[in-house]
């Protein structure tokens, strides 16, 4: 075993040679076929490159709304303090849900939502829900206790004279003392949903866990009270849902189980321009998702043109010309610019949705940075 490790070592360093002369001078030659073929057997055997799934395992299925409004409020009505003057205070309502597969639900640990802001120009106030805690017992625990003491004193005397008789006497007393007490004790409670400001405020969290009493599946309402400037109309929020799985007592931690990455347009309520910016981001990167869909069979010819390339790249000797996951790269890089390496590769028809998506980003992003 260890002689045809040492071949595949040797293999592994001839291919990285080779792959780094093919890069430059745009050329490849094995010494034969037959290693090549062997090698990519081997590869295959092994499972070098591939991903981890585990059979029977689905993950969870994530959705978040493509654009809301944000409404504003007074201060002097909604109890609050404004940090600086000259800001206006807006509310956000953000309906999330979650999936759960019926072969996944009695695994599931917890979920996790996060919601940051795109520009980092809103202040997180105050957000809803709360943390909460749950318990599997209704009402109190009566507890009771019982001290109990007995006391037993006994005295016996016998006593005469000679000549005149004798007497004789006994002195018992028994003493019991029964004390009870009773009280009630409160259950101990579990956290069902744990939530927070993340970022200096600028984002929240909202981590969810499963309890016998509710559900984590589901869609639910999340609300932020953000601070922002006063002439903001708009922005962008970053949201990001994860879930874990609990794998067992026979293992340690937690295992991810399905992750979904989202952009939601934020415009201010019954603003024209706001919305009309909102839309046609949302439009955009509509456009984006579709060319992705549409050319994905070129693109991925393009990450791995020949054998040679997808050979080194499962053996991590080179990296593929185009990320795999450069489509969340385009989406959610915060200072993407119009030419860059990792899209260079791509088709033109993808570059120029690219292109648009950012021109229509920036313009959803200027709104929140308006003086």
């Amino acid at each position: 075993m260890s002689a045809i490790i040492s071949w595949m070592l040797a293999q592994g360093y001839y291919l990285r040679d080779t792959a780094r002369a093919a890069s430059s001078a745009s050329a490849c030659h094995f010494a034969s076929a037959r290693s090549l073929l062997i090698c990519l057997a081997f590869a295959q055997a092994l499972g070098l490159g591939a991903a981890n799934v585990s059979v029977g395992q689905e993950p969870v299925r994530f959705d978040a709304p493509l654009l809301v409004s944000a409404d504003p409020l007074p201060w002097e009505h909604s109890g609050y303090q404004p940090s600086i003057v000259g800001t206006r205070l807006v509310s956000i309502r953000i309906r999330m849900s979650a999936q759960i597969p019926v072969r996944t639900q009695e695994r599931i640990d917890e979920l996790m939502f996060q919601v940051r802001s795109g520009s980092g120009q809103m202040k997180v106030v105050d957000h809803w829900p709360r943390t909460q805690t749950v318990s599997n017992v209704q009402g109190a625990i009566d507890v009771s206790s019982t001290n109990y003491q007995q006391q037993h004193f006994s005295l016996r005397a016998i006593g005469g004279s000679p000549g005149v008789g004798t007497a004789q006497g006994t002195f018992q007393r028994d003493a019991v003392e029964s004390l009870e007490r009773s009280y009630a004790e409160k259950p101990k409670l579990a956290t069902h949903l744990s939530s927070g400001t993340l970022d200096r405020a600028s984002g929240v969290f909202w981590q969810l866990r499963p309890s016998p009493e509710q559900s984590i599946e589901g869609d639910r309402d999340y609300w932020l009270l953000c601070e922002v400037a006063r002439n903001w109309k708009g922005d962008l929020l970053e949201v990001s849902a994860n879930a874990a799985a609990n794998p067992g007592a026979s293992s340690k931690g937690s295992r991810p189980l399905g992750s979904r990455r989202f952009m939601v347009a934020i415009y201010l309520a019954d603003d024209v321009d706001a919305y009309q910016k909102a839309e046609r981001f949302v439009e955009y990167e509509r456009r984006l998702r579709q060319s992705a869909v549409r050319y994905q069979d070129q693109i991925s010819k393009r990450q791995t043109p020949t054998p040679l390339h997808r050979l080194a790249q499962s053996l991590d000797l080179s990296e593929p010309t185009i990320p795999k996951q450069w489509l969340d790269y385009v989406l959610f890089e915060p200072n993407l610019n119009y030419i860059d390496d990792k899209t260079a590769e791509l088709p033109v028809d993808v570059r120029v949705a690219i292109l648009d998506y950012i021109d229509n980003k920036q313009a959803l992003l200027q709104l929140a940075t308006i003086r």
